[in-house]
């Protein structure tokens, strides 16, 4: 008979998974956990109060995430002026049409 492991989760979400020795026992984590899985769609930081599952929503998660500004590589900069100066070209020829 193949014993199956089984898959618990410490309060702060992480999750372990325990293999039953020889005699079909699993050693527990001496840290408080449950076996209540995080549901889905919550966001860290996220605990578990000892009912339920507390954690952030997508939106508040991405609030908490840093700006960060990519400046365009100089080969986008080219062709952004190309088109810029296509643009400008066809505007100028519809004008003196």
């Amino acid at each position: 008979m193949a014993m199956e492991w089984k898959q618990v989760f410490l309060y702060d979400g992480t999750q372990i998974l325990l293999k039953p020795d020889m005699f079909g026992n699993y050693e527990y984590p001496k840290e408080k956990w449950t076996d209540i899985k995080p549901p889905q769609g919550i966001y860290t930081p996220f605990r578990f109060d000892g009912e339920k599952w507390i954690g952030s929503t997508k939106e508040e998660w991405e609030a908490r995430q840093p700006k960060i500004e990519i400046p365009p590589s100089e080969e986008e900069e080219l062709h952004l002026e190309l088109i810029k100066n296509k643009h400008r070209t066809k505007k100028r020829s519809f004008a003196t049409q």
